[in-house]
């Protein structure tokens, strides 16, 4: 498991950007709505418009997990 720390909206862009491109997505994204630079809400909106940039769960990949 891989965890990091980013300061920035524009830095946790490019960190999930990144990460989904080496293939290894986050699943998890622990946001502070008060991310300097800009709203957080901003980051909310990139991760609603790149879906596949973290790791999605249904109730179905949980259970399998949990097998």
């Amino acid at each position: 498991m891989i965890a990091d720390s980013v300061t920035t909206v524009e830095a946790a862009k490019i960190t999930l950007t990144a990460a989904s491109q080496s293939g290894a997505k986050y699943n998890v994204v622990l946001l502070d709505m008060q991310l300097k630079g800009t709203l957080a809400d901003e980051l909310v909106h990139f991760l609603r418009r790149e879906p596949d940039y973290v790791v999605r769960y249904t109730s179905s990949s949980v259970a399998e997990v949990s097998q």
